[in-house]
């Protein structure tokens, strides 16, 4: 099973706010007015706007489509490593 475009979006959010961002910042510092639409999971990303996202959060596109929780338990892990 793939990942959704709720699960994209979930993540987007979670890393925004990690940041004490608004969306209304994380739309203005990337040029992307979908991202409201990204993280209700109402649209998935183009590559590029994920891209511009991940770079405006300081993370690589790869961390919106990991999860923080384990797939098979749904659990967190105990240490989560931070991008930076």
């Amino acid at each position: 099973m793939g990942i959704t475009a709720q699960q994209i979006g979930d993540r987007v959010r979670q890393l925004r706010k990690d940041r004490d961002m608004t969306t209304t910042e994380l739309a203005e510092k990337s040029g992307l007015s979908s991202v409201r639409m990204i993280e209700t999971g109402k649209q998935y990303g183009s590559i590029q706007g994920l891209s511009r996202l991940a770079d405006v959060l300081g993370v690589k596109i790869g961390a919106f489509f990991r999860s923080r929780r384990h797939p098979k338990t749904g659990r967190k892990p105990d240490r989560i490593a931070k991008a930076g």
